[in-house]
């Protein structure tokens, strides 16, 4: 998944979360500027901010590594 569209997905999964990007930082200690960026598609996340927010967010880890192309079905 590109960085847009996976930027997209995590804003949703936060906004039906409903919290804001502020209260995901601090709940999940990626850093506020570093989540803007990933939900705007500037940043890819690495699988230690994925699995700081999955649980923040109500997904797996292996969901959002799934879907950011860190881990690959064979």
């Amino acid at each position: 998944m590109q960085a847009p569209e996976l930027g997209v997905y995590l804003r949703e999964l936060r906004q039906r979360a409903g919290i804001t990007v502020r209260e995901a930082s601090r709940r999940s200690g990626v850093s506020n500027p570093y989540l803007s960026q990933i939900e705007t598609g500037k940043r890819h996340p690495g699988t230690e901010a994925l699995n700081k927010l999955a649980p923040v967010y109500g997904v797996t880890v292996r969901e959002l590594l799934e879907m950011s192309g860190h881990l690959v079905e064979t």
